[in-house]
């Protein structure tokens, strides 16, 4: 069923039905504990099944692994079988993303198809199922322990899966909490609105380098200036209390606001833009397009 219209940062659903758009909170994900390695590593796995979808297997790897402040243990498998895929899911890890076939019977495999009822357990935090008509496998595996995850709900063409996937993985990987990219990806991607999160929707994989993680609306239509419009938005997350504020380093942002929705716009010069972001990859819209400040400023 579709949710109202609103300009909330994110909406959530409790009940039997299942809503087109948001997170349908599942009682189960809020009573899992959260796994964590001793070391601070963060653990990422990613199982490629069908060779159609190769390229976002290959990308992901590298999105999980691109941050210099964040150590993380990325382990990709191919076309593996159902006993394979069984153990897989059993491990600790705070990611686990496939990409491949999935219907109504359970995940493709090399040998045949794995329902995720007949898992006993899951060790995955977070678990992304790049798939056509995931959902109900990602209930399953919410209910077996999971703490959220990310479904479709019909039948997905394959470069419009490869770029959710690879834009949910870069904004998850960038802090943003997962039901925070899956509102981002909905909007700003082809495929998008056939997903949804289940589960709770305020898991994070790691944290953001500025802390909350922010994303900065650019408008530079007028193209005789030397200025454009920046706004900032900021996406709240778990550690950071109620009332926590922020403030940007660009120039004339000079207040401090509560770190949630937009926390103001002023005009800035494309070298005060490249000065302030040159240092790392932040998420962009740019006359309603999203893209990243080392792209869009070629860093």
């Amino acid at each position: 069923m579709p949710l109202p219209e609103t300009d909330a940062l994110e909406q959530a659903w409790i009940g039997d039905r299942t809503p087109v758009e948001g997170t349908k909170l599942l009682k189960p994900a809020f009573e899992h504990e959260s796994t964590t390695s001793e070391d601070g590593t963060v653990e990422i796995t990613v199982v490629c099944n069908d060779e159609r979808m190769r390229e976002e297997w290959d990308s992901a790897a590298e999105i999980y692994a691109d941050r210099d402040d964040v150590r993380a243990n990325v382990t990709c498998e191919f076309d593996v079988s159902t006993a394979r895929l069984r153990d897989l899911l059993a491990e600790d890890t705070d990611m686990f993303h496939f990409v491949g076939h999935i219907d109504g019977l359970g995940f493709q495999c090399s040998d045949g198809i794995l329902d995720a009822d007949t898992v006993d357990g899951t060790g995955a935090t977070t678990v992304l199922l790049n798939g056509c008509r995931s959902h109900d496998q990602g209930v399953s595996l919410v209910e077996a322990g999971a703490n959220a995850a990310v479904v479709s709900l019909g039948d997905l063409w394959n470069e419009g899966a490869v770029e959710v996937g690879e834009t949910l993985a870069r904004l998850m990987h960038y802090g943003f909490s997962i039901g925070h990219a899956m509102t981002i990806v909905r909007e700003h991607t082809s495929l998008g609105k056939e997903y949804m999160v289940v589960g709770n929707p305020s898991v994070t994989l790691c944290q953001s380098e500025n802390g909350i993680p922010c994303m900065y609306h650019v408008s530079d239509e007028e193209a005789e200036t030397e200025t454009f419009e920046v706004k900032i938005y900021s996406y709240p997350i778990w550690g950071f209390s109620i009332g926590a504020t922020i403030v940007s380093y660009l120039p004339k942002f000079e207040r401090q606001y509560i770190a949630v929705g937009e926390c103001g716009k002023e005009r800035t010069t494309i070298d005060e833009f490249r000065e302030v972001l040159d240092s790392y990859s932040e998420p962009l819209i740019v006359n309603g397009k999203l893209t990243w400040s080392d792209v869009w400023l070629d860093i």
